[in-house]
């Protein structure tokens, strides 16, 4: 019985974790914040969330990464740009849009 239950814990947390789709913006730094934007070339995208990777320039616990909620629709040929909290303490790494 133990074993039915966690394969049915893994199944589902599979399955919702299968259910966005990254889509890698370009991330720059703009009026002292880091921002994330995004160009869509295909389809009509239903973005949900952004996704920032960053690294303090000091300290301990330099990894950082943050999410955002987005929840907005973006058109083929529209592009789309989210700012986040990060200023010049910390270095961008990537960012990157999940899609439903």
């Amino acid at each position: 019985m133990k074993t039915l239950i966690a394969m049915i814990a893994v199944l589902f947390a599979a399955g919702t974790a299968s259910a966005l789709e990254s889509h890698y913006g370009t991330i720059s730094y703009q009026g002292g914040k880091y921002n994330c934007s995004y160009t869509n070339n295909g389809g009509a995208k239903n973005f949900k969330w952004v996704y920032f990777a960053v690294e303090r320039r000091a300290g301990k616990d330099r990894d950082v990464s943050a999410q955002y909620k987005v929840d907005q629709v973006v058109q083929p040929g529209e592009t789309i740009t989210v700012a986040s909290d990060f200023g010049g303490n910390y270095a961008g790494w990537y960012c990157k849009f999940l899609a439903r």
